[in-house]
């Protein structure tokens, strides 16, 4: 081949990883945030209709917590990487929903236990919904959640300075997504 055949298939490489690039950034990525909205949305209309049927009322703990949360992500959803994640558990924190992990699930278990099965599946339905968008918008999350890598990240956070401030995100992150399918599991217990 001519030095100049090699051009010419350097800059047709170029030009479909190019392409490749733009079609999944502005295709694939923007449906499946938009279609996370929407299972958050359908989330937040099912906690509605929950309180237009009389199932639960507008001043319940349980619809006030999972519908303020269920706002917030959707909020931030657009910009849905590990970082906005992270900055929407921060707000949930900030507005004292998230003080103690332990004593804000057994609060949720308490009230959900005297609920309606309906109740109970929309706030599954939610810590599902958020689980699955954890892990899907997060390769350090999918890695830590498939393979157990959590010991590995841990002693890289704690003990190596150069990774340190670029695994704090994921770690973060991870600790999010325990949270979240902690409290889910527990969910799941209490329904069965």
């Amino acid at each position: 081949m001519e030095p100049i055949e090699y051009l010419y298939l350097l800059i047709l490489g170029i030009f479909c990883v190019s392409f490749t690039s733009v079609v999944y950034r502005n295709v694939y990525k923007k449906g499946m945030k938009a279609a996370d909205r929407y299972k958050l949305y359908k989330v937040r209309d099912d906690l509605v209709f929950l309180v237009a049927k009389g199932t639960i009322d507008e001043e319940d703990f349980i619809f006030k917590i999972f519908y303020e949360w269920t706002n917030t992500y959707i909020q931030h959803i657009h910009r849905f990487t590990l970082k906005e994640i992270n900055k929407a558990m921060e707000e949930a924190r900030e507005n004292g929903y998230l003080k103690e992990i332990n004593e804000f699930q057994a609060k949720i278990e308490r009230e959900l236990a005297n609920k309606e099965n309906e109740v109970k599946e929309v706030t599954q339905e939610f810590f599902w919904t958020m689980c699955e968008i954890l892990v899907r918008n997060s390769f350090t999350i999918r890695l830590l959640v498939r393979y157990r890598f959590t010991r590995f990240v841990q002693a890289i956070v704690k003990n190596g300075r150069i990774l340190q401030s670029l695994l704090r995100a994921q770690e973060s992150g991870y600790r999010n997504y325990q949270m979240h399918d902690q409290i889910y599991n527990s969910l799941a217990k209490v329904n069965c």
